[in-house]
């Protein structure tokens, strides 16, 4: 958790105090999928369970702004399809990130 959450929810401390209080709530919110949601039963506690969990908290609870993407353009192309894939190039073991050959 605290390597996804380096990489992915700013440290609180070093915000504004509104800023901070809602950095404090996406860390809640992603350690409850990490390591309490039914949803992520299959593989908590390892690399692919981290994986879905941010993937899970980008697509669906991650609070967007006024006139940002709709939810469908975000985990197309937009900011959730990025966190998406940091998270794969942080996560995935060296085998299966590699390129493949075509």
């Amino acid at each position: 958790m605290a390597l996804v959450e380096k990489h992915f929810v700013p440290d609180p401390e070093q915000l504004s105090r509104r800023t901070m209080v809602t950095v404090r709530h996406q860390r809640e919110d992603l350690r409850h999928l990490a390591f309490r949601a039914p949803t992520q039963e299959v593989g908590r506690g390892t690399a692919w369970g981290a994986f879905n969990a941010l993937s899970e908290w980008s697509e669906w609870v991650r609070p967007t702004k006024p006139g940002a993407p709709t939810s469908a353009e975000a985990v197309l192309m937009g900011k959730a399809a990025a966190t998406r894939q940091r998270a794969w190039d942080l996560l995935a073991p060296s085998w299966a990130a590699r390129k493949v050959r075509t």
